[in-house]
């Protein structure tokens, strides 16, 4: 119910609101015979008089910002019943109207700022940007070019770069779950970094290990993970082992290219990527750090600001949490 509002008022201009009853959780019954259920918001009368005791008109929003969460994973509503102190009134329960939409999907900023020192001097400010991870900037987003060509558009200087905790793969290295006797690539795909097609590297490990054999390789959609990556038939490259085997088989690493139209073929429209498992000669423990989301993501940032021109602000706040590793990816940190 947060996109939900209760609007309540008096036919009568100079009447005022008394709440007879509010009850924010599970009430039941009907009105004007409410009773309160087994979850109840214990500020629920409190909130809704504060809103509308002793007005006309009153509009009070339904969910857990407004009242507080009084029971966790429960679907819950409001239930209130008003009087007017003269004539009738009524109440309604609807969706607030959407913000006005921008003529056009463009936009301009303007900022005039004039810090006067003692000597009468003026500082210059320059207006600027921050940039912070979130789904729309990834490469699997259908806003992905869109919203980077806007930043590009602004030409702002000095752009704050600021992937953070809500998607720290995109912020840090992720270190890879140990594999034993075989290594896969990449680990942690899902189509992010799919469109720009950036070719997969395996390694059996640096003890000497080459790669023995191709035990799964799937060019287009494919879904899992490390150990239990399966086709996605509706988009699937027939040639997708031949050719990782080819280029992988008795090397101790290799690199495969990603590209659409590429070794692969492009075997359907839309975002494409590679999930493959080989195994190795050598009985090794293959662990990696995974920064193909962050370099993707930092890479889009700085071609977008022309890093190499402009001021570029880089600001890598997220930390690996070594709590949350294998113990013996930590054992080898």
């Amino acid at each position: 119910m947060a996109n939900v509002q209760m609007s309540v008022s008096c036919a009568d201009p100079g009447a005022t609101l008394t709440v007879l009853f509010a009850s924010y959780g599970t009430p039941s019954g009907t009105c004007p015979s409410y009773s309160k259920g087994a979850c109840d918001a214990a500020n629920s009368t409190s909130v809704v008089s504060s809103a509308c005791s002793g007005a006309h008109a009153c509009v009070v929003f339904p969910n857990t910002t407004t009242f507080g969460d009084p029971c966790f994973g429960v679907f819950k509503h409001l239930a209130a019943t008003f009087q007017c102190s003269t004539g009738l009134g009524s109440a309604t329960c609807d969706t607030p109207p959407p913000p006005p939409q921008p003529t056009s999907p463009n936009f301009t900023a303007s900022v005039s700022v004039d810090f006067s020192t003692k000597t009468g001097s003026t500082n210059a400010v320059t207006p600027s940007i921050q940039v912070v991870s979130q789904a729309r900037l990834f490469r699997d987003a259908p806003q992905h070019d869109q919203a980077w060509a806007t930043l590009q558009q602004l030409g702002a200087r000095r752009v704050r770069f600021v992937p953070w905790l809500t998607y720290g793969q995109v912020g840090v290295g992720a270190l890879m779950p140990p594999s034993v006797g075989h290594a896969c690539g990449p680990q942690n795909w899902l189509g992010a970094y799919g469109q720009r097609g950036e070719p997969v590297t395996l390694s059996c490990g640096p003890s000497g290990g080459a790669i023995a054999g191709v035990d799964f390789a799937s060019y287009g959609k494919p879904t899992g993970a490390c150990g239990r990556y399966a086709v996605n038939p509706a988009c699937h490259a027939p040639n997708s082992t031949a050719v990782a085997a080819a280029l992988c088989v008795g090397r101790a690493s290799c690199t495969l290219p990603t590209a659409p139209g590429g070794a692969f073929g492009t075997p359907c429209s839309g975002p494409l990527w590679l999930a493959v498992q080989v195994s190795c000669t050598n009985n090794a423990t293959v662990t990696y750090w995974n920064l193909t989301l962050a370099d993707a993501f930092f890479t889009d940032f700085w071609e977008s600001v022309d890093g190499n021109s402009s001021d570029p602000i880089p600001n890598f706040s997220t930390q690996v949490s070594l709590a949350s590793l294998p113990a013996l990816a930590k054992s080898r940190l």
